[in-house]
């Protein structure tokens, strides 16, 4: 038996260490298969860390909004003055300066009370004056042969039994010349050394004015 081991030869310790290893430790794979799901862990990876990035992302958006929401607006401190937005001002009505068709019809009821003074002895030019503007119709009564100029001349005046404005038919505002339609009826009485001459009329006359030393006055009139 000695001879026999010597001739076949003692197994080396170091062979029978392998062989118990191989007896206790578990099976591995083969190197083929420890590459393949090496590749797939790889890819997985890849492709889900991005998406995994992009959830979190909108994650944190979602929540950050919904802060943004529900904190309440800051307040403004009573001590400041709040701003008001500036608003168009309304129309204004005419100022005292402007003439309006009331004011207007009492100058022409204002003309036609002095007419009596004006064309009659003493033919008060200051009565004039007071209501009448230099214009086209103050011109025409004081001029040379106007109409105070030829009653002197031809020693005759004028009297007023009734004159009155019977009705205001239109009136036209203007900064400048503001104007007014009226109807006039008067009974005028002509005096003169051959007698009287009596005359009614109702007629319509157009009256514009003009601003003069800070008071409104006519300034011409025609009859329509």
């Amino acid at each position: 038996m000695i001879g026999m081991m010597a001739i076949l030869g003692e197994p080396s310790r170091g062979s029978a260490r392998q062989r118990l290893f191989q007896r206790t430790s578990p099976a591995l794979p083969p190197r083929s298969s420890q590459g393949g799901a090496s590749q797939v862990a790889l890819v997985l990876f890849v492709v889900g860390l991005p998406a995994l990035l992009a959830v979190v992302a909108i994650g944190t958006m979602v929540m950050f909004r919904s802060r943004l929401a529900q904190t309440p607006p800051p307040s403004i401190s009573p001590g400041l003055p709040s701003f008001t937005p500036p608003v168009a001002p309304p129309t204004a009505a005419p100022t005292s300066d402007g003439l309006d068709e009331a004011r207007a019809r009492a100058v022409v009821e204002e003309w036609l009370r002095v007419k009596a003074n004006v064309f009659a002895p003493p033919f008060d030019q200051a009565q004039l004056d007071a209501v009448v503007s230099a214009g086209p119709l103050w011109t025409d009564i004081t001029r040379d042969g106007g109409s105070i100029s030829w009653l002197r001349d031809n020693n005759r005046y004028y009297t007023y039994p009734r004159i009155e404005v019977t009705a205001v038919t239109a009136f036209t505002p203007s900064p400048e010349r503001p104007s007014l339609i009226a109807t006039v009826s008067e009974d005028q009485i002509l005096h003169g050394p051959d007698g009287n001459q009596a005359k009614s009329s109702n007629d319509r006359y157009l009256y514009t004015f003009a601003k003069e030393d800070g008071r409104w006055k006519i300034y011409d009139y025609k009859k329509l």
